[in-house]
């Protein structure tokens, strides 16, 4: 491996042009980040296999952020307006895992009719299951006729569809079951 120390602008910097860094006796950062070139990560392959199938120990994608998440009936949202400050969401992805916590309180449920979803997740989920939120805190609703809502990531999309659960079945969550006030807190985890 070549090391070469970089001296410009002020500052002292170190290059390594090799594929892979081994550190022995670990490494102090004083000031700065460390950079990766996209697509490579840290290994953690020296780490053992408590069970279970593996396919990776590579942590090769970290990002935080915040999304735009948008109310719809029916796939529409006409008329829909927002109370101030209350639509917003936060994300952040580590690996192929993101976790979320999205805000939503309407001032007005405008026109559109049909199931409610949530839409505009940061990341499209994976194709092969649906996620259900930790935590769903939910205002104002009208009245229901199954028992409490709950949001599901939809399957190979950016959309959270709403059901109310009972004992032995659930149903969609429409615009008739909310008021111009609804709101939702919803905090989950989903695969990407």
């Amino acid at each position: 491996m070549a090391l070469t120390k970089v001296i410009g602008a002020g500052a002292a910097g170190l290059t390594l042009s090799s594929t892979n860094l081994t550190i022995a006796n670990g490494l102090t950062l004083t000031d700065g980040n460390v950079t990766l070139a996209s697509g490579h990560g840290i290994n953690f392959s020296a780490t053992a296999n408590s069970g279970g199938s593996m396919s990776s120990e590579l942590l090769d994608d970290f990002e935080e952020g915040s999304f735009t998440p948008v109310i719809t009936f029916g796939g529409a949202s006409s008329g829909i307006t927002y109370a101030s400050s209350r639509q917003h969401g936060y994300y952040t992805k580590v690996g192929n895992l993101v976790e979320y916590s999205i805000h939503l309180q309407m001032a007005n449920k405008g026109s559109s009719t049909g199931n409610l979803q949530v839409t505009g997740l940061p990341f499209t989920a994976a194709s092969n299951d649906h996620y259900i939120p930790s935590a769903v805190f939910i205002q104002a609703m009208a009245s229901m006729s199954g028992g409490f809502p709950t949001f599901r990531v939809h399957p190979n999309n950016t959309i959270l569809d709403c059901y109310q659960l009972s004992s032995n079945t659930y149903s969609a969550i429409t615009n008739g079951n909310c008021t111009n006030t609804s709101g939702f807190l919803i905090n989950g985890k989903y695969f990407v």
